[in-house]
């Protein structure tokens, strides 16, 4: 197998799995499950760095190779691309809101907090000790 045709199909493989991770992260912003979207954000991330660097040797492949694109790994690849941008379209404005909803909860946390720091109560501390009374 030529070093083009392994690119394309890792690059294939690459889009695969992001698609399937993003289509996790749909799922989780309905149920609104920060932790686990955080968690596959992260995965995201390697998985694109993976896609980045592969497809930075690629391009140069298919720029020497021009029938490269008319073959079914590639038309694929292209489709994959495509489903992803349409998935990410569609969740990107909802992932917003909820990151702006959290900036928002985090901040009247931390004003209550500000606020409770600056109460003092008039009760002076002497290190009484409570009395029973029978």
């Amino acid at each position: 197998m030529k070093r083009e045709e392994k690119l394309l199909e890792e690059s294939v493989q690459q889009y695969r799995e992001m698609l399937a991770q993003i289509n996790v992260v749909k799922r989780t912003v309905r149920k609104a499950d920060f932790e686990e979207m955080h968690e596959i954000s992260v995965e995201i991330n390697k998985t694109q760095e993976k896609a980045r660097t592969i497809e930075n040797e690629f391009s140069s492949y298919v720029a020497q190779f021009p029938e490269l694109k008319e073959s079914i790994l590639y038309k694929e690849r292209m489709d994959l691309v495509g489903q992803i941008l349409k998935v990410r379209e569609l969740i990107l404005p909802k992932c917003k809101g909820f990151l702006t909803i959290n900036r928002k909860e985090l901040s009247k946390i931390a004003n209550g907090r500000v606020l409770m720091s600056g109460y003092h109560s008039n009760i002076q501390k002497k290190g009484r000790l409570i009395k029973v009374v029978k």
